[in-house]
């Protein structure tokens, strides 16, 4: 992840960005022509606040402030 928590930084706008991400063991056995979903998101708005996907104060922060985020996930 670019940065990481400790430095983070803002992505630019149109730049390919990689993250890998660490999946942990699991037990589930897919049958031949299952198949699965895999839903990406910027926040996760049932547990948290939403994400502004800008460096802003969320305390100050209007609806004009947030920038809706695109992600693309590719094999």
């Amino acid at each position: 992840m670019k940065n990481g928590r400790r430095n983070p930084k803002a992505l630019i706008l149109g730049e390919i960005n990689e993250c890998h991400i660490e999946l942990h063991a699991t037990s589930y056995v897919f049958k031949k022509g299952h198949k699965i979903r895999v839903d990406i998101c910027s926040s996760d708005v049932a547990n948290f606040d939403v994400n502004s996907n800008a460096f802003i104060d969320l305390n100050t922060a209007t609806r004009a402030d947030y920038v809706t985020a695109d992600q693309t996930v590719t094999a």
